[in-house]
């Protein structure tokens, strides 16, 4: 007696591998949604500030930070009260001018975060900016007025500034009759105290009225300290413009008395170039190696560049013995063949010296077409970076066969002469 055997239908077939499939694209679909997750809780997560930066919040008020190495505390206050009488004045600002700052704060874990501002990274000064566009003349123009207050309270070696009100503000680069100003300071040398104010929208007569108290300053420390006020207006689909800045020594305020008030009034100015000084200068050493077709550059370390032309916005800090208007300088490398720029290097910031070590190696590969270093040429740019601005060029460089310094020519033809031997010199920078 024959047994018919059991067979499967293609039908049922067909269906065990479309179950298959769809187990497998959902188990995709999941694994892709797990990866999502945690990318975005790794992005919040390096949003989110340290938790070492320590803030005090008053009312409407919003914070300061401290450094990470010293928990230091700034206070913001917005005086309402004293409001009314400075609009009485004839120089307050329009009531629908007034909006939040372009930062948005977070008060949990006194925590806080920068939106649109004019700080900038290091990276986005890649494109050709390092050109200055705009010739400043050597004295200084007036670009309105900043009216302030300072007082000191000995018992808390508290530090409190009063940012009033500022006039007749006046922007450079746009055509606009008004602006959006805000200002920012900050206590040099250091720079570890910083703060700002709100942004006041559409006025050239802003009031603000706030004040901000910095922690932990001894009276002794004071004297060896200056503020540094920029006046900048916001722009929310561009950088921000730099509308001026001053510069103001504490030793030339009377804070002797505890909590007594000493009422200033400056004029913002406009940045100044430095001429008269000389750019520095760089080592450097360089070697070509005819084998690998490379070419290796190493910065050492550069000496003598020029202060900060911050020094020059107040006539009372020539003659102030201290350490203001470091330079934090950078260099930039590019390699030139046949007239055109086909590779870039940078070296890290070096903050708050006139006197920088490097000691960066960068190692270039030329192009395969490219024989004995004909139609090479290195182009250096020694640069001081900057969070209020753009990056100004300190002085520049060039190395090859047809470069007019002597000693950057000569520097070029031993190296050619003398393949696989690293070769260090010292150059001039120049404007």
């Amino acid at each position: 007696m024959a047994v018919k055997g059991t067979g499967v239908s293609g039908t049922t077939i067909v269906g065990i591998v479309l179950s298959g499939l769809l187990v497998a694209v959902l188990s995709v679909l999941a694994i892709l949604s797990v990866i999502r997750k945690f990318r975005a809780k790794k992005a919040n997560d390096l949003r989110t500030p340290p938790a070492d930066i320590e803030c005090a919040i008053l009312g409407k008020g919003v914070v300061a930070h401290g450094p990470p190495t010293e928990r230091r505390r700034v206070q913001k206050h917005i005086r309402s009260g004293t409001v009314a009488s400075l609009a009485a004045s004839g120089k307050a600002s329009s009531p629908s001018g007034s909006s939040s700052h372009p930062a948005s704060w977070t008060e949990s874990g006194g925590a806080y975060e920068e939106g649109t501002e004019a700080e900038y990274d290091l990276e986005e000064e890649d494109t050709e900016d390092e050109t200055l566009t705009e010739e400043r003349e050597n004295k200084p123009v007036s670009f309105g007025t900043l009216h302030f207050s300072a007082r000191y309270n000995f018992e808390r070696n508290a530090l409190t500034i009063n940012v009033l009100r500022c006039e007749e503000l006046v922007s450079r680069t746009t055509s606009k009759k008004s602006v959006d100003p805000y200002v920012k300071l900050q206590l040099l040398p250091e720079k570890q105290h910083r703060a700002k104010t709100r942004v006041l929208r559409n006025t050239n007569n802003p009031i603000y009225n706030e004040e901000f108290t910095f922690f932990g300053l001894n009276y002794n420390q004071l004297q060896g300290m200056v503020i540094h006020f920029a006046i900048i207006s916001f722009d929310r689909y561009s950088r921000d413009e730099i509308l001026g800045e001053l510069l103001c020594p504490l030793s030339l305020i009377d804070l002797s008395q505890s909590d007594q008030e000493t009422t200033l009034s400056k004029e913002i100015c406009t940045r100044q170039k430095v001429r008269s000084q000389g750019r520095g200068e760089v080592l450097l050493s360089l070697c070509y190696q005819p084998a690998t077709n490379r070419l290796t550059c190493v910065i050492l370390k550069a000496k003598g560049l020029p202060r900060k032309n911050i020094m020059d916005l107040a006539d009372c800090c020539l003659s102030c013995a201290m350490p203001v208007g470091l330079a934090n300088p950078y260099m930039k490398l590019y390699l030139i063949c046949n007239g055109q720029r086909i590779a870039k290097k940078k070296t890290h910031v070096k903050k708050h010296t006139l006197n920088p070590v490097f000691n960066e190696s960068f190692v270039f590969d030329l192009p395969a077409n490219i024989q004995g270093l004909e139609g090479v040429s290195l182009e250096l740019m020694l640069l001081d970076f900057d969070r209020l601005t753009k990056n100004e060029v300190v002085g520049r460089l060039e190395l090859g066969p047809n470069v007019l310094e002597e000693t950057a020519r000569k520097h070029w033809q031993d190296i050619c002469s003398s393949p696989r031997k690293q070769i260090a010199e010292w150059h001039k920078l120049q404007e």
